[in-house]
């Protein structure tokens, strides 16, 4: 009779939710992740295919850290140092690295190794 009082039903549903929110928040915090380095890679990729480190380079990745800068003042991780990190990332996980058959369909697709979108973007660099 103890187990169902009204304070033990209480506890017991406080836990559950509690458990819900903590997990949840992970699941949350993961999937931020993935989506940030989908954008790094993504415009890592970009910078890739656009050869910006040659020539007119360097001014058009300092041109476009600024903008971005400017449109997303309250972003950080748009330093020019940082483009050029995205466009490293991009081009470490599709030259040097191992691609399966399967892995090919995904880089044609804009989509990072499944290993490479679950990482935090400070163990990619």
């Amino acid at each position: 009779m103890e187990n169902d009082s009204p304070i033990n039903k209480y506890n017991e549903m406080l836990r559950e939710i509690i458990a819900e929110v903590k997990m949840t928040r992970v699941v949350i915090a993961n999937r931020l992740s993935a989506s940030v380095t989908q954008l790094y890679w993504n415009i890592g990729k970009r910078l890739s295919i656009e050869k910006l480190e040659k020539g007119y380079g360097g001014r058009v990745v300092e041109q476009l850290s600024a903008d971005l800068k400017s449109e997303f003042p309250d972003t950080e991780g748009f330093s020019p140092r940082s483009l050029l990190d995205m466009k490293r990332l991009y081009e470490f996980y599709t030259n040097d690295f191992q691609i399966s058959p399967q892995s090919v369909a995904e880089f044609e697709n804009n989509i990072p190794p499944q290993a490479v979108a679950v990482l935090p973007w400070g163990h990619l660099c």
